[in-house]
């Protein structure tokens, strides 16, 4: 949550990059919500929609002395026919930003139709969703800075295995493994690079036969490999994303998904989704259909999510966009990168509890790239079980200082993980009760007639 004065100016927007003036890409997007304190408490002005009506990229606000105004962008995508109704703006007032926030998202939630808060209702979350993870991005960056390399090089087969082998020898299980980036050969494609994963339905086999799931990372957006014609192109007519509204595009993408996770082709269990923050913006796009802003990032997480869900029940889907339109498609919501210039557990405190308000139905990855030192490291390490999934993101040293993983460092993975499984086991039993409670009571009512 960042804070500013009433007199300048900030935004909240679909994109984001690592760069100067552009380090909102943490979440893509967060609520489209601000929220002002007073001297009686606070009050949050929130874009409140129906669906089809999400089609801006940036929502806005314009502070002035003792005034301020909002806007949103439309990239001119949103052809107008005499008058158009622009999405209205809620104001909620609560005692702190939380509430107020919560009070937005309460709001919002109302305009949402009957058939998606009923498939939020009745979600059902496989137990294995919420499992320990290992994630090899911070183990494959340290290998780069040792070996002068990139990191998505070192995205190979026998690499990941000497990451597992190496945690298996220090007693570390994780439940859940993701391959990230690059495995594959194209961005667009997702096709394996078979020079770097020789047999990539075998190495998934052996982790389910260990009794692992493997989540494959997609980056978002990336038309790498994908035909100019199935692309979003901007002005100069070159492609800059791909396009989720063309149909084409969209048969290649379940064709793709189909290949990821079935049995018959590499066997995963899911996708960790990364850069929705390249979403495309700005004036000058040309697409097939008519769809924009956030309604295109649903229209592109929709495909990926029914057609795994069509292909295998209980895929899990994790991307960064903690936004409440989007939970209908994400079954798990990253905190993302760390940022090392800040402090780590405060900042990732807070994430956490804007995503945990803003989909309250869907479960947290804690993330854990990249540490600024070890300390850092083991600091959040043991607050992990506290916010949601423990995630592990290095195997043999912190990339960021190359301080190595000792005895004692596997020893609070371990403890810290331990902790966790027990918080959840008793988290269901409880569960169970309440359940077992209210169906036990519900019998006991007498029939109507």
């Amino acid at each position: 949550m960042n804070y500013f004065s009433p007199q300048t100016h900030s935004h909240i927007d679909l994109m984001g990059v690592p760069l100067p003036a552009r380090g909102d890409w943490f979440f893509t997007p967060p609520p489209f919500c601000f929220a002002m304190q007073s001297l009686e408490g606070w009050v949050s002005l929130g874009v409140e929609t129906t669906p089809g009506q999400n089609r801006f990229t940036e929502y806005a606000y314009h502070g002035e002395l003792e005034a301020f105004h909002l806007s949103f962008a439309y990239d001119g995508q949103t052809a107008v026919n005499g008058s158009y109704q622009l999405p209205a703006i809620g104001f909620d007032f609560a005692q702190d930003e939380y509430s107020a926030l919560k009070k937005h998202i309460e709001a919002f939630s109302i305009l949402q139709p009957v058939s998606v808060q009923r498939f939020l209702n009745e979600k059902k979350i496989p137990e294995w969703w919420e499992t320990p993870i290992f994630c090899g991005w911070g183990a494959q960056f340290h290998l780069a800075s040792v070996e002068n390399g990139r990191a998505p090089d070192y995205a190979r087969q026998e690499v990941y295995e000497k990451f597992l082998q190496g945690l298996d020898a220090a007693d570390i299980n994780p439940e859940i493994v993701v391959l990230d980036d690059k495995w594959q050969s194209t961005y667009g494609e997702n096709c394996a690079d078979e020079s770097k994963w020789p047999d990539l339905p075998g190495f998934i086999a052996h982790q389910h036969a260990l009794g692992r799931k493997v989540l494959l990372w997609l980056k978002a957006w990336d038309p790498e490999g994908i035909p100019p014609d199935e692309c979003i192109m901007n002005a100069a007519c070159l492609p800059v994303a791909l396009d989720p509204s063309n149909p084409a595009y969209e048969r290649r993408l379940r064709a793709s998904v189909q290949r990821m996770i079935s049995p018959e082709g590499y066997g995963a269990d899911g996708f960790k989704i990364d850069f929705t923050a390249r979403i495309p913006a700005g004036p000058g796009m040309n697409l097939h259909g008519d769809v924009w802003g956030l309604e295109l990032m649903h229209l592109y997480l929709s495909i990926l999510h029914s057609e795994a869900k069509r292909i295998k029940p209980d895929a899990l889907i994790m991307a960064h966009t903690p936004h409440p339109y989007l939970q209908d498609v994400v079954d798990m919501i990253r905190l993302n990168d760390l940022n090392p210039r800040k402090e780590i557990n405060p900042a990732m405190i807070r994430r956490a509890r804007i995503a945990s308000i803003a989909c309250p139905t869907v479960i947290i990855d804690t993330d854990n790239w990249q540490m600024p030192d070890k300390a850092a490291w083991r600091a959040y390490t043991e607050l992990q079980p506290e916010l949601g999934v423990p995630s592990l993101y290095y195997a043999t040293h912190v990339d960021a200082t190359g301080e190595p993983l000792e005895v004692e460092d596997y020893h609070l993975i371990r403890e810290s993980w331990a902790r966790y499984r027990e918080k959840e086991k008793v988290s269901k039993s409880e569960l169970r009760r309440d359940e077992a409670g209210e169906s036990s009571n519900s019998s006991s009512l007498p029939a109507e007639g």
